[in-house]
């Protein structure tokens, strides 16, 4: 199987592939925290370039990922340890709608 890795807003996608990729919902550590809700909204709106499909040879999507860039100086105490700290690194500095800054 020959697979390629797109943008997601690179071209619109069948709904009904759409419907069954994304049938079994999202995991529940996005889910269930709080800070998560509050920043998941704004991911694809200011990371777009982070937000991919894996799309098999049919172009058909198998897979969806998308990040959020955190600042990291390579040492393990800053990193955050639970995904809600990592959620809200980015917007911890932002001031005004300009999308912030990983570096």
């Amino acid at each position: 199987m020959h697979l390629t890795i797109e943008k997601t807003g690179a071209r619109e996608w069948d709904e009904a592939h759409l419907k069954e990729l994304f049938s079994e919902g999202f995991p529940e550590f996005i889910t269930a925290d709080r800070l998560v809700k509050q920043y998941i909204g704004r991911v694809r709106e200011f990371f777009a370039d982070l937000d991919l499909m894996l799309v098999d040879e049919d172009g058909v999507p198998v897979a969806s990922g998308w990040g959020v860039p955190i600042r990291w100086d390579g040492r393990p105490n800053p990193c955050p340890r639970a995904a809600p700290r990592r959620w809200s690194a980015p917007w911890r500095d932002m001031s005004g709608a300009s999308p912030p800054t990983p570096w």
